[in-house]
C-alpha cells in the first residue's frame, strides 16, 4: 500500500507491505491468477512510488540555489541591517518611498528597495560592497558610508541578509552576471 507522509514539510511516499502480504499468502493457496495480479499490483505500486519520490521534493537540496553566503552571515546581517539600514531602506529592505526612482526635492535619489524588487540585484558584489563602504553619493544618493563603522565581515553580512530576501530567480540572474564578471577577469574577495 502506498503511504503518504510529511518529512520536513514536504510530501513523501513509502510502501506499506503489510496489506498485500496476507492477500498474497491467501492467493497462493487458492488462485495462481490472483497471486500474479497481486504481484503485478505490488510492482505497479512500487514503480509508482519510485516515480513519485523522484517527482516530489522529498530532498529540497535538489532544488536549492547555492548562494555565496552562510546562514550565520544572514543572521548577523539581519541585526546589522535592522540597526544601520532599516530606517532608510525599510525593515524588510522594501524601501520607504512610493517611487524610489524619483528624485527628492534636493535632487538626490531615494534609498532603493534592496529586497530584489528594485535594481540592487543588477550590481555585482564588489559594487554592492563599495556602496556599503563609501555610501551612495557617487550614485546620486545620500547614504553614508559604513566602511569605518562596520567590519568587513559585517559589510558582507548585511549584503547577504538582503540577498537572502531575493527570490531564487532573481538570485540566479544576479549570480549569472557575477559569473560573467569572473570569466572576464574581474575578481573580488568574499
Amino acid at each position: 500500500m502506498l503511504v503518504r507522509y510529511t518529512s520536513h514539510g514536504e510530501s513523501c511516499f513509502s510502501i506499506n507491505d503489510e496489506d498485500h502480504s496476507s492477500e498474497a499468502r491467501a492467493g497462493s493457496d487458492s488462485d495462481p491468477v490472483k497471486t500474479v495480479k497481486i504481484v503485478i499490483d505490488r510492482f505497479n505500486i512500487i514503480a509508482a512510488a519510485l516515480l513519485l519520490m523522484g517527482l516530489t521534493a522529498c530532498n529540497k537540496d535538489a532544488d536549492r540555489v547555492d548562494r555565496w553566503y552562510s546562514q550565520q552571515q544572514v543572521v548577523i546581517g539581519a541585526k546589522v541591517f535592522a540597526n544601520r539600514c532599516a530606517s532608510c531602506h525599510g525593515q524588510q529592505a522594501e524601501g520607504l518611498g512610493e517611487n524610489w526612482k524619483a528624485r527628492l526635492e534636493d535632487g538626490s535619489l531615494s534609498p532603493p528597495p534592496l529586497n530584489g524588487s528594485a535594481h540592487a540585484w543588477h550590481h555585482p558584489l564588489p559594487l554592492l560592497l563599495q556602496i556599503v563602504q563609501q555610501g551612495g553619493a557617487l550614485y546620486g544618493g545620500k547614504m553614508p558610508g559604513f566602511g569605518s563603522i562596520l567590519s568587513e565581515a559585517e559589510q558582507y553580512a548585511v549584503i547577504s541578509w538582503f540577498q537572502s530576501l531575493w527570490s531564487d530567480d532573481i538570485y540566479l540572474l544576479w549570480s549569472k552576471s557575477e559569473e560573467s564578471l569572473l570569466q572576464k577577469g574581474v575578481k573580488h574577495d568574499d
